[in-house]
């Protein structure tokens, strides 16, 4: 059962979600391409959970193959010999793990300091034009995955959409403070409205976008709703 306020996550990829449920778990929904994903990481996981073949090596072959090498005793000091092998295939090779690079995992690990602005003129401010609902606060704040637009869910759970265009001033069209965005919204006028309960004072907003920016999923306190972020619908 999925909470009535609950936490909603898509992948990088935008083909699977996951939601929390009310008994402290989570579901994982997905399209047909995130069941082939789902499929592949099974497959990785049960491969990499399997323990390394022993080699079972009769007694007579061990005597055709290496029997003049087992039949002879090592000095303690003599010099170090390569490794037995049956068939070109070396017997101590297999099941061996190469030790994993200290420093590439201590890299990912690695946590990143925030840097404290202590000069206002490092910072540039930008006001988006909002000729909506300005009584609304914005409850949630989210960058679009390709850095050329911003997403607001309001406090009234309308979403709103500001986009940055290419041009002179802005040739890369990513979001930027120099260049006011505009208020997006399709050719139908239609807006992005979730459904809020009477009392919305408990409510927690969430939302989560696809990584290609075209769908949304978001709640505001009431149902979860899931927009085309083209058409709004």
């Amino acid at each position: 059962m999925v909470q009535s306020l609950p936490r909603l996550r898509f992948n990088k990829e935008g083909n699977l979600l996951v939601v929390t449920t009310a008994d402290n778990g989570f579901k994982v929904l997905a399209n047909a391409n995130g069941l082939r994903t789902l499929r592949a990481m099974e497959a990785r996981s049960y491969e990499a959970s399997r323990t390394p073949l022993e080699m079972k090596v009769s007694s007579s072959a061990m005597g055709t193959s290496i029997g003049p090498v087992v039949s002879k005793v090592e000095r303690v000091d003599s010099p170090a010999r390569p490794a037995p092998s049956l068939n070109g295939v070396e017997l101590m090779s297999r099941g061996i793990e190469k030790p994993r690079n200290l420093e590439h995992v201590s890299e990912k690990t690695k946590t990143w300091e925030l840097t404290e602005i202590v000069d206002a003129t490092q910072c540039r401010t930008v006001a988006m034009p909002d000729n909506l609902d300005t009584a609304s606060k914005v409850a949630r704040l989210l960058y679009t995955n390709s850095g050329v637009g911003v997403l607001a869910l309001g406090t009234n759970g309308v979403q709103k959409l500001w986009k940055w265009s290419r041009s002179e001033q802005n040739p890369s069209g990513k979001a930027t403070a120099s260049i006011v965005p505009q208020l997006w919204q399709p050719n139908s006028g239609l807006l992005m409205t979730n459904d809020v309960p009477d009392n919305s004072e408990d409510a927690v907003p969430c939302i989560a976008l696809s990584k290609n920016d075209s769908y949304v999923m978001s709640a505001c306190g009431g149902k979860v709703s899931l927009f085309n972020m083209m058409t709004f619908k």
